[in-house]
């Protein structure tokens, strides 16, 4: 009997797939569906970003931060230099009055004639201040180069139902 390759494999990833959401169901996410804090430690090996390409957009790109982990902008006609992003995980994280925690989010710009780096970020709504290395926004590389700006946003939580974002931010420049 010969052994189906292809039928083992698709059965190896259905399985993959069903043990990753029953851990994730289970270790993440309480009956309500809110994420459940998770003590101890643990190693995660590694983590897959979903990247969503664009192209076109100009000055302000507005993004869902449950749809992606990333963006990468490119073709835009006039440069990026402003960020909003929409349902970053806040009243859900179940925070107590003074504690915080830490998210991520990438931003790959292809830098059009004239680049610019994000001066503006809007997290739920709110006004973030960014932080950047020795407090000067960095300029950006020249046309068709490659920027990659990752935020770091801590989620504060300063009164009832009320957060604040402070963004730490990086950039590398490729090409």
């Amino acid at each position: 009997m010969a052994l189906d390759f292809t039928a083992l494999r698709n059965a190896s990833l259905a399985l993959n797939t069903r043990l990753f959401n029953l851990f994730y169901n289970r270790l993440f996410k309480g009956q309500d569906g809110v994420i459940d804090k998770m003590n101890g430690p643990y190693r995660i090996t590694s983590v897959i970003e979903q990247i969503k390409t664009t192209s076109g957009e100009s000055g302000t790109i507005t993004r869902d931060y449950q749809a992606d982990d990333a963006i990468w902008a490119s073709d835009s006609p006039t440069a990026v230099d402003h960020l909003i992003l929409q349902n970053v995980p806040s009243a859900q994280l179940q925070l107590s009055v003074g504690q915080q925690v830490s998210l991520k989010y990438t931003l790959i710009l292809t830098q059009p004639i004239v680049g610019a780096i994000p001066s503006q970020l809007t997290v739920n709504g709110v006004s973030a201040m960014i932080v950047w290395p020795n407090n000067t926004i960095p300029a950006p590389s020249s046309e068709g180069k490659t920027d990659i700006v990752v935020f770091r946003i801590i989620v504060k939580r300063t009164a009832t139902a009320t957060y604040s974002y402070t963004a730490f931010a990086s950039i590398e420049s490729y090409g």
